[in-house]
């Protein structure tokens, strides 16, 4: 997950700015929502390229 490391100073300066105007709580929400936003985007990018079809996966024999 290395592309993660580049985000850190974009977030913690937006997480600063919304904690100063608004409080922490506010961002830990803020930082929460742009999380399961983000979740649900990589997801349905993933549904979409694979056009939800997956009979041509294997399996890989675990339970």
């Amino acid at each position: 997950m290395k592309f993660g490391f580049g985000t850190t100073p974009i977030g913690a300066l937006f997480a600063g700015l919304v904690a100063h105007r608004f409080g922490p709580p506010a961002a830990v929400t803020a930082g929460s929502a742009v999380t399961v936003a983000t979740a649900a985007g990589v997801l349905a990018w993933l549904y979409a390229r694979d056009g939800g079809d997956r009979s041509d996966r294997r399996s890989t024999g675990r339970g």
